[in-house]
């Protein structure tokens, strides 16, 4: 029960935190971010938190790819688990949408069915 509020608690937190990077600082500085040092979760934990974030990120009608792409980023680093996101691009008819996703270790947060459409532009590991 403690460990579900704790969770709870720090999804508040780093995807209120991801989606203020998102909105007010410069792409480019966005991954600036210094790299956590300490294990402050276990892996499970972490992968607990992003399914604790993408309920939340649902509850609130957040729908931004990028936020939650941070927010899972942020979680993952909390446990020192390596991550790549990938940026990538599509045509859909006259317009060209962009998508963002995150894959750790063989664990990816969008089913590759949905990625293969798109050109990736950016890697940032």
């Amino acid at each position: 029960m403690f460990e579900k509020l704790f969770l709870f608690i720090i999804a508040i937190y780093v995807l209120a935190s991801q989606f203020f990077i998102k909105n007010f600082v410069k792409f480019e500085n966005i991954f600036d971010q210094k790299k956590q040092k300490n294990q402050f979760l276990t892996r499970e934990q972490a992968f607990r938190l992003i399914r604790i974030i993408n309920k939340l990120a649902k509850l609130l009608n957040m729908k931004s790819c990028f936020t939650k792409t941070l927010a899972y980023r942020n979680a993952l680093n909390l446990a020192l688990c390596p991550s790549t996101i990938y940026v990538g691009v599509k045509h859909e008819g006259e317009s060209i949408v962009s998508h963002c996703w995150l894959e750790s270790n063989g664990y990816k947060t969008e089913d590759h069915r949905n990625q293969k459409d798109f050109k990736i532009i950016k890697k940032i590991k």
